[in-house]
């Protein structure tokens, strides 16, 4: 997964629970932190027997969650933040049949930050291995200046 979605990256390892639960500083409304496993299916008629239904829930809706099968090695989790205490947009139809989407107001920036009020929920931060050594230490000293483990991948 380094190569496809992370040349060079960072990884941050933690678990689901520690990652939802991990206090947010006060000050700010508390956003909202959703789990989202990803559904794999090649067709909609695979969704349609597990239960999805796209004549209730928009088509490019359930495209957050899903993922073809030959991406199910990756047995990934996504997480949805959101603004405001409101985990969705409401979602209704109109005479004509065009779906209409309400949003909390204000509307919602494009990004927001998630700022927390420590950083125990961290379990290591993980480097990719073809980063330089040189980058790798700076990573490093940053992580150690938070009582953080650090390591180098060894994929």
């Amino acid at each position: 997964m380094w190569k496809a979605y992370a040349p060079k990256g960072i990884a941050i390892r933690t678990t689901v629970g520690k990652f939802k639960n991990a206090a947010q500083e006060s000050g700010n409304e508390r956003l909202t932190i959703e789990l989202q496993k990803i559904v794999y299916a090649d067709n909609w008629r695979e969704l349609d027997q597990r239960g999805y239904r796209h004549s209730e829930e928009p088509q490019n809706m359930l495209f957050l969650h899903t993922k073809r099968k030959a991406f199910s090695s990756e047995t990934e989790i996504r997480f949805r933040i959101s603004p405001f205490g409101r985990d969705r947009a409401e979602i209704g139809w109109g005479q004509d049949g065009t779906i209409i989407f309400s949003y909390p107001l204000p509307a919602s920036p494009e990004w927001f930050p998630v700022v927390f009020e420590n950083l125990d929920w961290i379990e290591e931060v993980v480097v990719e291995s073809s980063i330089s050594s040189r980058v790798a230490s700076m990573i490093r000293r940053q992580v150690n200046q938070h009582n953080l483990k650090f390591r180098v991948s060894d994929l």
